[in-house]
C-alpha cells in the first residue's frame, strides 16, 4: 500500500482547515463574549486567510509535514525534482521511500517481497544505508486509487447531465 501525493495533500488540507476553523471559533468567542460591544462582529475582519496557504507553502517548501490531528510527523516528503536528464527525472518521480529506519541492519524490509514483484523494480535501489529501503516503481506499473472504473463511459455521461433513455 502506497501513500500517494493526493491523499497526503488532502490530509494536510484537512488538518489546516481544522486549525483555521478552531482559530476562527476562538476569535469569535473572544469578541462575542465581551458584554459591552460597540461594533458588530465582522467575520471578514476576523478571518486569517493565510492560515491554510502558509501551512501548505511551509509543508511543500521544507518537506516537513506535521499533521497534529493525525499525529503524523514526516521529514523529506517533498523534494526538489532533479532534471539532470529525462531518466533521472522519471526515476525521481517513481521513487518510493520506506518508513523503516535506515540505520537498522534488518534485511527483511530491504529485500523485494513476493507481492511487490512486477510492481517495484528489483534492480534500481541506491547504495549505502538506504539500500533496499528506497525503491522505484517498475517501468509498466500503474497505480489505481480504488475507484470503481467498471462503467467509466456511463459515469462520464451521468456527470455531464445526460439522462437515460428509459427516464425520458
Amino acid at each position: 500500500r502506497l501513500e500517494l501525493a493526493g491523499s497526503m495533500i488532502s490530509l494536510l488540507f484537512e488538518d489546516l482547515f481544522k486549525i483555521f476553523n478552531k482559530d476562527l471559533k476562538r476569535q469569535a468567542d473572544m469578541v462575542l463574549s465581551k458584554p459591552n460591544r460597540a461594533t458588530a462582529f465582522d467575520v471578514v475582519k476576523t478571518i486569517r486567510p493565510d492560515t491554510i496557504t502558509n501551512g501548505m507553502i511551509n509543508a511543500i517548501a521544507t518537506g516537513n509535514w506535521v499533521l497534529k490531528r493525525f499525529k503524523m510527523d514526516r521529514a523529506g516528503v517533498t523534494q526538489v525534482l532533479s532534471r539532470l536528464s529525462y531518466m533521472s527525472a522519471l526515476g525521481m518521480m517513481t521513487r518510493i521511500n520506506s518508513q523503516f529506519e535506515k540505520t537498522r541492519k534488518v534485511s527483511g524490509p530491504r529485500s523485494l517481497q513476493p507481492s511487490q514483484w512486477g510492481m517495484l523494480c528489483p534492480a534500481d535501489t541506491p547504495e549505502g544505508e538506504a539500500c533496499g529501503l528506497v525503491k522505484n516503481l517498475a517501468l509498466l506499473a500503474h497505480i489505481t486509487t480504488g475507484e470503481d472504473n467498471t462503467q467509466p463511459v456511463e459515469r462520464l455521461c451521468r456527470d455531464l447531465g445526460v439522462e437515460a433513455v428509459t427516464r425520458v
